[in-house]
């Protein structure tokens, strides 16, 4: 009885054992697997995924290597594709194709892998080229292993591939050699032509406008590395440009580079440097690590701007000139300063313009196809050029130095030429009837060349004898609806516009201008209109705005849709602005972020304007 019991449950056991093996082959999931494909190589490939050095002293290789899973956990759909270098880790013929031998893995490559559907199977492929030194690698053979891996999961989810690299002339009994690495920087310039080292130090500004400072630079370093008789560190040499201090890196400008030569110059272009990752004792850092080998080079302090800016530093306006003509003469509308707020009395506070300090300059040039250089002996206030126009677009700026280490840029100035066959013209003049009356859209036309863009400008004293253009901002449409914030005043009842053409940024091409008219009066018929009492005019009634002037915010009181309040700048452009409801009829509008000027306040669907002034 006991027997036939113990044969039941034996029986009920093998029975559940079988059903949770069938289950489990069932719903196992497959793994990633990788393959090999399209080998390019100056040596010798050989059966068993084997590759010979077959005499040469630098074997390459270059091949696509694939990952592909037939699965559907999502978890494998993203994860890092990479190869490891093994040595053996004895002289004995043993060859390291196992993890399990005591030999330390050395990265050859490592890539983010995002697996794309493609027929049933997720698939990434990329195309990777690898170079061995004869001399690193043992006459026993070393093997490079190619595995999957995703953080997702802590298990090994790839089914590795292994390929024997054969040849090498390294035996176990040469004398112990070190390796020697040493770099050298060969550039370290601006991205855009401006002084960058002063007093050795790159210069960040705090802001730019709203936005945190940034200066982009451009580095390169020559380097030279030397094998020796151990890879302790990875086979490849690595660097990566930083900003750190004396404690810690505050980021990295660079990822990892691994160059798969020993020898060579490694260039880094439009490296950008925020004011917000730099500290009083930062510091330009190029780290280079190759086997044994660390250097760490500084290649510059960094620092921020103190003290006020430097405001004014215009230059003048855009030139049209036939082939073979030379440009008039830069104007200049006002004297570059820093201003300074003295200190309150019972006189209240006044702010002091002081130019004194404003008396370096240098000048610039550039053309469509050149980058900004200085022009020599361009070191004054004033400049003319005397060249001859004939083929190409040509700019010009002036940099104001103050206090040996602030400088502000001024705008550029265009000289394009008249014969370059640009569509750029827009329409036209209007007259409107009113003070407050609101223009149609002023249409151009589109470009007929690839890849520009537009921007328009305004001009407030478009008839003076040195007008100044300004640029609209957000105005980057080949049509412009303007949109005036205050009535017309006799002086400024004309405004003028015109269109940019850009290529690369560099104006290539200036619109003709039109002009937008107003009158100064109201018409007699307009100034006894009897009040009608609509729903409209109810509720403009009951809107209360308060303060104004404002300072960082101010509230609008009423019966209103927190979604129809708007703010417009002095050029008619919608602002972006952060609006609260603090109650069922008050909204706080938030105006720290904005410069002080003058505003306009409007309620869509409405009549309701208001002039805001933030001081």
């Amino acid at each position: 009885m006991k027997l036939q019991k113990y044969l039941i449950a034996f029986l009920l056991f093998s029975f559940a054992l079988h059903a949770t093996n069938k289950h489990s082959k069932i719903t196992a999931d497959p793994k990633v697997n990788i393959e090999i494909s399209n080998i390019v190589t100056n040596g010798l490939v050989l059966p068993n995924n084997t590759i010979s050095f077959n005499g040469v002293e630098d074997l390459e290789i270059e091949f696509d290597v694939k990952a592909s899973y037939t699965g559907t956990n999502t978890k494998y759909f993203e994860g890092i594709l990479n190869c490891y270098y093994y040595e053996p880790n004895s002289f004995d013929n043993e060859i390291a194709q196992y993890y399990d031998n005591g030999v330390a893995p050395q990265y050859l490559f490592q890539n983010a892998a995002k697996l794309q559907y493609s027929n049933g199977t997720y698939i990434y492929t990329n195309r990777q080229k690898l170079r061995f030194k004869r001399s690193t690698v043992y006459n026993t053979g070393c093997s490079i292993v190619f595995r999957y891996r995703t953080e997702a999961l802590t298990t090994d989810i790839s089914n590795k591939l292994t390929y024997k690299i054969t040849g090498g002339t390294k035996t176990g009994s040469e004398t112990s050699k070190a390796s020697t690495a040493n770099i050298t920087l060969t550039n370290l310039s601006s991205s855009d032509g401006l002084p960058l080292l002063i007093n050795n130090k790159i210069i960040v500004p705090e802001k730019e406008g709203e936005e945190i400072g940034t200066r982009s630079i451009d580095l390169s370093f020559d380097f030279n590395c030397t094998y020796g008789s151990k890879l302790i560190n990875g086979y490849y040499p690595g660097a990566i440009v930083q900003i750190a201090d004396n404690l810690s890196v505050k980021a990295n400008l660079t990822e990892w580079i691994t160059p798969i030569v020993t020898n060579g110059t490694l260039t880094f272009k439009n490296l950008k440097i925020k004011s917000s990752d730099i500290s009083a004792t930062s510091y330009l850092k190029i780290r280079f690590k190759f086997q044994e080998k660390e250097i760490n080079l500084n290649c510059a302090l960094v620092s921020g701007y103190t003290g006020k800016p430097i405001l004014q530093n215009i230059i003048g306006n855009n030139q049209t000139v036939t082939p073979g003509g030379t440009a008039k003469p830069f104007t200049f509308n006002d004297s570059p300063y820093v201003d300074f707020t003295i200190p309150c009395n019972y006189r209240g506070c006044a702010v002091k313009y002081d130019y004194r300090y404003i008396n370096t300059f240098k000048w610039q040039i550039r053309t469509q196809n050149s980058n900004w250089s200085d022009i020599s002996n361009a070191t004054s206030k004033e400049y003319s050029p005397s060249t001859t126009f004939f083929k190409e677009n040509t700019y010009y700026r002036r940099i104001a130095f103050y206090d040996s280490e602030q400088y502000n840029i001024s705008n550029t100035i265009s000289i394009t030429l008249s014969d370059m066959n640009l569509q750029n013209s827009i329409c036209c003049d209007q007259n409107l009837p009113l003070p407050t009356s609101q223009p149609q859209e002023i249409t151009g036309n589109i470009s007929n060349v690839a890849n520009t863009t537009y921007q328009w400008q305004i001009c407030v004293e478009p008839t003076s004898a040195a007008p100044v253009w300004k640029d609209i901002p957000s105005a980057t449409n080949s049509n412009y609806k303007h949109i005036f914030t205050e009535a017309a005043m006799r002086g400024t009842n004309i405004t003028g516009f015109r269109r940019l053409l850009k290529s690369n940024s560099l104006v290539i091409s200036t619109s003709n201008q039109t002009n937008i008219s107003r009158s100064t009066s109201t018409p007699r018929s307009t100034l006894r209109v009897p009040k009608i009492e609509t729903e409209e005019n109810l509720l403009i009634e009951n809107i209360n705005i308060y303060p104004n002037p404002i300072i960082n915010s101010f509230f609008v009181e009423g019966p209103i849709d927190i979604n129809n309040v708007s703010i417009y700048d002095s050029f008619g452009i919608r602002l972006n602005i952060e609006k609260y409801q603090k109650s069922k009829d008050l909204i706080e509008i938030n105006t720290s972020k904005l410069q002080s000027g003058i505003f306009l306040l409007k309620i869509d669907n409405t009549s309701f304007s208001k002039t805001l002034i933030k001081n």
